[in-house]
């Protein structure tokens, strides 16, 4: 009689442990699918700047001297080090209306940031005497193109540049697009740059880097990434002004009236 009401008994108690044990196995198989949904996730996000780490020496960069491989780093083994005059910078493609973040750690003082001919002039300036990360957003218009993502060096001193890096972070609202300039005809011809500018026979230019003279019609001023200075002048300069020889005193540019 007792061997009889045992084993129904032992049935009762082997089934609560496998209910117990399912019950405890259950949110651990949850938890791994939410892990791997992550991961999947954060991988979408793509750095469309080559070799901006510099871990591959200067793969992927075009240099304006002065420009060395540097030991001192933000993260791994090679920096881009910069002198006075010198840029570091490689061009990229962008998608239309789209939201981009830029950031670079500088370690110095000088400019970075994502510039192109068609509305896109993101240019940071900074001075810092250890690595900090500079950062900024943009979006694109319809037909944004590609852009030149630089850092350049300052006015004195080494500046260091790591981990450039460049990345889609959402669609966003288009940009207005840009209205013709009083030299653009209507019919949207171009008007080339008056040869008396640009042969700097009548004009001198302050700041050559970066020249200018993007083309046959186009003139840009970056003081900010040219960084130009002048003895006797209030700031960075990018401009033309005429030249020495042919400036006039104030004092002998005003009428008398009688």
């Amino acid at each position: 009689m007792i061997s009889r009401l045992m084993l129904p008994v032992r049935s009762a108690l082997i089934c609560a442990c496998t209910l117990v044990l399912l019950l405890m196995l259950s949110p651990k198989v949850k938890a791994t699918s939410t892990t791997s949904t992550q991961s999947n996730l954060s991988s979408t996000v793509v750095n469309i700047v080559v070799n901006g780490d510099f871990e591959s020496q200067m793969s992927g960069w075009t240099q304006v001297e002065p420009v060395a491989e540097s030991g001192d780093t933000y993260s791994g083994v090679v920096s881009a080090k910069v002198g006075t005059g010198g840029r570091v910078y490689q061009v990229v493609d962008l998608a239309p209306n789209t939201e981009y973040m830029f950031e670079v750690y500088v370690d110095g003082a000088g400019t970075a940031g994502v510039t192109n001919n068609s509305g896109i002039n993101v240019v940071e300036a900074f001075n810092e005497s250890d690595w900090t990360q500079v950062s900024a957003t943009f979006t694109t218009g319809s037909a944004p193109g590609s852009v030149e993502v630089f850092g350049a060096g300052g006015s004195s001193g080494d500046v260091r540049f790591d981990d450039f890096a460049l990345t889609p972070i959402g669609t966003g609202t288009p940009a207005p697009t840009a209205q013709p300039t009083a030299t653009t005809p209507p019919d949207g011809s171009c008007a080339p740059i008056p040869s008396q500018i640009v042969d700097e026979l009548v004009w001198d230019l302050e700041g050559d880097n970066p020249h200018p003279l993007v083309d046959d019609c186009t003139l840009r001023f970056v003081p900010l990434e040219a960084q130009h200075t002048t003895p006797n002048g209030n700031g960075w300069r990018h401009e033309y002004k005429i030249k020495s020889g042919l400036r006039v005193a104030m004092s002998e540019t005003y009428e008398e009236f009688g």
